[in-house]
């Protein structure tokens, strides 16, 4: 599937320091949670990293010494999605109130996000989440479309009308990229916006979505096997 990426897991034992068999997975959605300065190019690092032991991991036990307290993970992205789906993990247990509790922190939106130095995806959708609860709440969403499309239709062959009334951006500040332009999308109202505005509502971000920028070959995955 377009979604679906296969990734080497290797976990390194903190107690005797064996390294467990590599494990191939497929892997649909990434789950970055938010570190404490809330970059979330840098809670990417920590998930996806290929070069060093970086998150800490406590699924299973050490086949050779039966810890499970102390484990670290490296994960090698062989053959990536064309699309790639993350989650921003908003919801965690608080020890002390002894409830699940929303962590509505602002975050850093990277624009991109590196598998390795040749594999590179780019930002392409956000979802934005307002309500207490995953059961409560209203979603909404920012997207980019390319500049080149003649015009947006609402299903009736009607163009819809995408100006934004609180926009004093110029096409040159709304984003890196002139080829893409953003839009805020609510239910049925559709208005252009910006990478700002998708900034200034970073406290509700639950879901990104990237888009490969250049696709690997498929004998990619040969080569670490």
């Amino acid at each position: 599937p377009p979604y679906e990426s296969i990734v080497l897991r290797e976990r390194l034992c903190g107690h005797c320091g064996r390294v467990s068999p590599s494990v191939l997975e497929r892997v649909r959605t990434i789950r970055l949670v938010i570190p404490p300065n809330g970059d979330l190019e840098y809670a990417w690092g920590l998930e996806m990293s290929p070069k060093q032991w970086s998150r800490e991991c406590h699924q299973a036990a050490c086949a050779a010494c039966g810890n499970k307290d102390e484990c670290r993970q490296r994960t090698t992205t062989l053959r990536p999605a064309q699309f790639i789906c993350v989650q921003v993990v908003r919801l965690a247990y608080d020890s002390s109130r002894q409830r699940v509790v929303r962590n509505s922190s602002a975050v850093r939106i990277p624009r991109q996000l590196h598998f390795d130095a040749t594999q590179t995806c780019e930002l392409r959708a956000a979802a934005i989440h307002v309500g207490e609860s995953n059961a409560r709440g209203h979603l909404m969403a920012f997207r980019a479309l390319s500049n080149k499309r003649p015009r947006l239709e609402n299903g009736l062959g009607a163009a819809l009308s995408l100006t934004h009334p609180n926009s004093t951006l110029t096409a040159q500040q709304q984003g890196p990229s002139p080829a893409l332009a953003w839009f805020w999308i609510n239910d049925a109202t559709v208005t252009k916006a910006s990478l700002q505005e998708l900034d200034a509502a970073s406290s509700a971000v639950c879901m990104l979505f990237y888009e490969l920028s250049d696709q690997a070959s498929s004998s990619r995955i040969m080569r670490h096997l």
